[in-house]
């Protein structure tokens, strides 16, 4: 804007503001010369069009003589009209102009065409057939599309009449557009001029110039188009034509085309315009020239008289603002005007001047004042304030904003409804208009509402304030907050009125713990009134049953808390003892100091009383005193809260008596009580220490059971409630059988909760009462085949002994540096004659707990030593007899003289006899144990310890006793490939081993991988199904005397270089074989990590490459594992999948030497290689 505020700029606008007549005239004059340039035009256009159209009439006059030629034919004259395909044929050839020649019935059907692909075709809806049937003449040209060309044809139709003059049928004939496009060309036009023919749909037929351009195409939307859509008749408008170029274009359609073919002819303007323009062109110089003159003279005249003046001026004035009153005009002018203006501008400065002078001497004093009086104000907390008699506010301090949340500057000119409540607000305004009505200073408590329904409480001075005329115009107030204050006296008379009504006993004593105010429930509990225990200690009331360490802790805990509470015994006034509970707090002043005590107590001795009877009605059933159902749940939950802890197993009994509504009505309800009573304490009597009963209901039990090793523990005690309630009962002379049936659920396989179990418990009591009278069921059908399994097997393994039904299997234990057998192993097996082989894994536990293991094991080891006397008497090798002992016969106190005695009558040397023992032999008295080691060594006997690695205590078992070998359990054995966690366990056992000096044997080797893998480690024995499993004597007895053993060759050397690529794509691992085979490696393919760590169990591998992605496990965890495995491998990842995270962290941890990104370069991954075979060489020499 500042741009249009110049002079020089309103000057040049009031210069072009008077040439814009001059301007307008000469482009009126413009436009009046080209319409009437226009207007001469159009005769000459209209008379181009009409010549260039004088062709068509011969045309159309051609086509109506054909027509005719054709209805006057021999095959169209009789009374039914045939097929005349050939005359129309005939015709068509004959006619330059024609695209089609025919005929159609009057109901539309074409039945004569000279194009046979429109035979047969219905024109019934045709604007040319419906013409030339209603006219009885020539129609008017329709514009159809052409299929046979692509292009567009103009149809006539033409009525073939009869003698009576009414049509027989239409003929029609299709006019090529060739001889619109020669019209076109014919039209004699200059160069510029433009002529064509168009389609009133935009299709364009002929054109020039550029007759190729767009001749055949759709070309809608120009204003030539436009033109032609709203023809009004032969007129020229100027318009942007098809090609984009102005012209005086005019327009006129062809009659043949009844208005749908147009013929354009468009005239240059540059032939028409020329002179025009260039008179305009003049015309428009001339004014300018003149504009610019004038505006040169006015600004010469200003410039002169007015712009010096004004700038000097307005560098006064610029002085003036930037604060320099000392500034004067010193320009003079010879305008009148002006002078004056400059004189008056020197006298408004002076005044200015000396006006600021007095302005700064009181504001200083003014600004000495509002310090003094803003230190006033706001120096305190009171809130000081002024109101208007409106309400609106003059005057507020920083505690009168802080109070509401404002500042005082916003608040000037507030009402108070804008920051305080509205019916606070009120109230105020109420309270100031009764001191300005009144005239006198008023003092009054007023009230302030906060958030939160809070208020506070202030003693406000309100006061009058007059202006100089007396009147009141304001009221002002200084109001200081006593909410505290009022609410301390509220808090004290109602700690008054809780003092003496309290239900508790309260004393108060000083610092020195004297008494200085008891309150009416201290003399109701106690007996002593106010007078006599004032001034006393509270020691009085000590009833000497707690000692003095529980008092000094109790004043200890209070001095160091400043609380504490607890039961303590009192004594009564008249010596009776009661127990109280006790809350004692000390009160401190303001310098930390404790100024008194406070103590409150109560008595117990009515509470604990219906505590107890509340407890044993709640919790108890009163007639057996065993717990009810609710303790029973609360019980059980605990269970189940530790059993989830711990891992232990928790089982639940629900026990019904049989027919005991029957004995109850038959006997009466004394006798059912007293049954009810003996059955409890026979359940009680039974169940274990740890497990706890409860009376379910009238006739139900339960029983929860805590903690078991297997789930048979949990049938035994089920058969030992019902044989203990089966025994007779004798009552009043009468003997009484009793049964019951017990339901079962098992935590966590039953249920997770209490109430889960009981129900199971109860769903396997209806299944236990179907099997009848003296059954017990589980909630888990399998749990009852197992349960009563697990019985016939232990009611039968009784006498399978006596009936040949046990015998020994031997399998074969192997020396791993040379192969050879070095050593065998007993091992019991039964044969049921119903039931079948029965794994020594479930009929050894039965066994054991039965206590049937001391024969058994005795008869299995008089059998080993037999046989192995038997082989060394047939001339076999001598080898170790190993026998497991259980901790049964461990713990026999002759077990020592036993087996002297059977090694004296077998007559084997005590060297060839191995007892294997496991470390829960040793459970106990450890130098017991230790005693019997040493008497069995004596003797000449070797010792293994068994299932080594598998319990807390193989570390202390091997330091402690004499054993020979340790054997290492099959569980650390089975995935010692692939498991890096076990084969650290077991690499470990076999380095202990050996430097213990003890034989390591591995159990359970099934595998070459295994076998290597523990060769390797240096381990010295084997024993699994690699080489043999457990046998009959008759076909070990054959494996010995074949001298059969064992190959332990190693699977590569160290002199020889061995590659393992590994990758689920066989045609990768082709291609890398091609590629590394010509440096002369070792190299193993595996298609999955699985198969890679046999490979690596078997082969003394130095480098893997091994790829990413991979479905077993990535390459990464495959890299991690071997390292683990084999940590002198190099190991090399090759990936086309980059998991950025997990490999750079693996590279980190070393399990990876190299990543490599696939497609591979040949020369960079042979060199990489090549460079891990030499880092592979450095470990080994390492």
């Amino acid at each position: 804007m500042r741009f249009f505020n110049r002079l020089r700029t309103r000057l040049l606008l009031i210069v072009a503001l008077a040439t814009l007549p001059l301007l307008l005239n000469a482009l009126y004059g413009y436009r009046q010369e080209r319409l009437a340039a226009t207007a001469n035009a159009e005769p000459q256009i209209r008379q181009m069009l009409s010549a260039a159209l004088a062709p068509e009439a011969t045309v159309l006059d051609n086509l109506r003589q054909v027509l005719r030629i054709m209805g006057n034919a021999e095959e169209l004259q009789g009374s039914d009209l045939g097929p005349c395909n050939g005359l129309a044929d005939r015709l068509l050839r004959s006619q330059q102009n024609f695209a089609n020649i025919g005929a159609a019935t009057l109901d539309g059907k074409v039945f004569c065409s000279g194009v046979a692909a429109v035979a047969g075709i219905d024109v019934g809806d045709r604007e040319w057939f419906r013409q030339a049937l209603a006219r009885r003449d020539l129609s008017d040209g329709q514009v159809l599309a052409d299929s046979a060309s692509g292009g567009r044809s103009v149809v006539f139709g033409y009525p073939l009449l009869d003698p009576q003059g009414q049509p027989r049928a239409i003929l029609f004939g299709a006019l090529h557009t060739n001889w619109i496009a020669r019209i076109v060309d014919e039209t004699p036009v200059g160069p510029g001029w433009y002529v064509a023919a168009h389609a009133i749909d935009g299709y364009v037929i002929a054109r020039r110039p550029d007759a190729e351009a767009l001749a055949g195409q759709l070309q809608p939307g120009h204003e030539v188009l436009r033109l032609i859509r709203t023809w009004p008749g032969v007129m020229v408008h100027e318009l942007a034509g098809p090609d984009g170029v102005r012209r005086l274009y005019g327009v006129a359609p062809m009659a043949a085309a009844s208005g749908a073919i147009y013929l354009v002819i468009g005239a240059p303007p540059d032939l028409i315009f020329a002179d025009i323009d260039a008179r305009f062109r003049q015309s428009l110089l001339l004014t300018l020239l003149v504009g610019l003159a004038s505006f040169a003279l006015a600004w010469l005249a200003i410039k002169r008289d007015i712009v010096g003046f004004s700038s000097a001026i307005g560098r006064a004035m610029q002085r003036v603002g930037a604060g320099r009153l000392d500034a004067r005009v010193e320009s003079t002018s010879a305008v009148v005007e002006l002078q004056s203006i400059s004189e008056g501008f020197n006298r408004m400065v002076q005044q200015i001047d000396t006006l600021d002078t007095q302005h700064r001497v009181d504001t200083a004093a003014l600004r000495q004042l509002n310090t003094v009086l803003d230190a006033v104000i706001n120096s305190g907390d009171a809130v000081i304030y002024v109101f208007d008699l409106a309400g609106r506010c003059l005057l507020a301090n920083q505690s009168f904003a802080r109070m509401v949340g404002s500042t005082p500057e916003r608040m000037l000119g507030q009402v108070r409804s804008e920051f305080l409540p509205i019916e606070t607000a009120r109230q105020h305004g109420d309270n100031d208009r009764q001191v300005a009505a009144s005239g006198k200073a008023v003092t009054l408590e007023e009230e302030v509402a906060l958030p939160g329904d809070a208020k506070q409480t202030y003693l406000s001075v309100k006061f009058p304030l007059r202006n100089e005329a007396g009147a009141v115009y304001a009221v002002g107030g200084i109001s200081t907050d006593i909410s505290e204050r009022k609410k301390l006296e509220i808090e004290r008379r109602l700690a008054a009125m809780v003092f003496d009504a309290s239900a508790e006993a309260i004393i108060v004593t000083d610092a020195r713990r004297r008494i200085l105010q008891v309150n009416p429930r201290f003399s109701e509990i106690t007996g002593y009134a106010p007078a006599e225990v004032i001034g006393r200690k509270p020691g009085l009331l000590n009833a000497g049953v707690q000692g003095t360490a529980f008092y000094a802790g109790a004043w200890a805990r209070l001095k160091a808390e400043g609380a504490w509470q607890g039961e303590i015994t009192s004594r009564r006034q008249d010596g009776s003892l009661y127990p109280a509970w006790l809350s004692i707090s000390a009160v401190r002043d303001a310098g930390g100091a404790v100024a008194y005590y406070i103590g409150l107590f109560s008595d117990l001795t009515q509470r604990k009383a219906l505590d107890q009877k509340v407890r044993q009605l709640l919790n108890f059933d009163a007639l057996t005193g065993l717990p009810n159902r609710t303790l029973f749940l609360d019980r059980m939950q605990q269970a189940l809260h530790a059993a989830a802890r711990h891992k232990s197993g928790v089982a639940v009994f629900w026990i019904d008596l049989v027919r005991f509504r029957v004995l109850n009505d038959t006997f009466g309800h004394a006798t059912g009580d007293r049954v009810l009573t003996e059955v409890a304490r026979r359940i009680e009597r039974v169940a274990r220490a740890g497990d706890s009963t409860a009376r379910l209901s009238a006739d139900e039990f339960g029983l929860l059971m805590i903690g078991f090793d297997r789930d048979s523990d949990i049938g035994l005690l089920a058969q030992r409630v019902l044989d203990a309630i089966a025994e007779p009962l004798a009552l009043d002379g009468k003997r009484m059988a009793l049964g019951a049936n017990i339901g079962i659920g098992v935590y966590a396989k039953d249920g997770g909760s209490a109430e889960e179990l009981l129900k199971a418990a109860d769903v396997a009591l209806a299944r236990a009462k179907l099997a009848g009278r003296d059954s017990f069921r589980f909630f888990a059908a399998g749990m009852d085949v197992d349960a009563e399994r697990r019985l016939r097997l232990e009611a039968e393994l009784r006498n399978a002994l006596a009936a040949g039904q046990l015998s020994l299997r031997y399998q074969p234990q192997i020396d791993l540096a040379a192969g050879r057998v070095c050593g065998i192993e007993a091992l019991m097996r039964w044969t049921h004659p119903v039931l079948g082989p029965v794994s020594p894994v479930e009929f050894i536990p039965i066994a054991e707990e039965a206590a049937l293991l001391p024969s058994i094991g005795a008869w299995a080891l008089r059998e080993a030593c037999r046989q192995n006397k038997a082989w060394l008497d047939a001339g076999l090798p001598p080898l170790p007899m190993a026998v497991n002992l259980s901790p049964r016969q461990f713990r026999q106190p002759d077990l020592a003289d036993r087996i002297e005695s059977l090694l004296a009558e077998t007559g084997l040397p005590p060297a060839l006899l191995e007892l294997e023992l496991t470390e829960s032999a040793f459970v106990g008295d450890v130098v017991e144990a230790a005693a019997i080691v040493q008497r069995l060594k004596a003797l000449g006997l070797r010792l293994a310890l068994g299932g080594f690695g598998t319990g807390y205590s193989s570390l202390s078992s091997l330091s402690g006793f004499p054993f020979d070998k340790i054997k290492i359990d099959q569980s650390f054995v089975r995935d010692i490939t692939t498991n890096p966690a076990n084969a650290a366990i077991v690499t470990a056992s076999i380095a202990m081993a050996r430097s213990l000096d003890l034989v390591a044997l591995a159990e359970g080797v099934e595998t070459d991988a295994q076998m290597n893998f523990l060769r390797t480690r240096q381990c010295e024995a084997i024993q699994g199904y690699l080489f043999s499993e457990a046998l009959p004597a008759a076909d070990l007895t054959a494996l010995l005397v074949a001298g059969r053993g064992l190959k332990v060759g190693a699977g590569g050397t160290a002199q020889q270089q061995i590659l393992l690529l590994v990758d689920d794509e066989p045609n990768i691992l082709s291609a890398l074989k091609r590629l590394l085979r010509r440096d002369g490696y070792e190299i193993l393919t595996a298609e999955g990590p699985q198969a890679a760590f046999e490979l690596l169990a078997r082969h003394a591998v130095q480098v893997i490459v091994s790829d990413q992605r991979m479905p077993e496990m990535n390459g990464t965890e495959f890299l991690e594992r071997a390292k683990r495995l084999y940590p002198n491998t190099v190991r090399i990842i090759l990936s086309g999948y980059t998991d950025i995270d997990s490999i750079t962290e693996a590279i980190n941890r070393g399990a990876i030497y190299h990543f490599l990104t696939k497609p591979w370069d040949d020369d960079t991954l042979r060199a990489q290689v090549r460079e891990a075979f030499r880092v592979a060489q450095g470990f080994a020499r390492a």
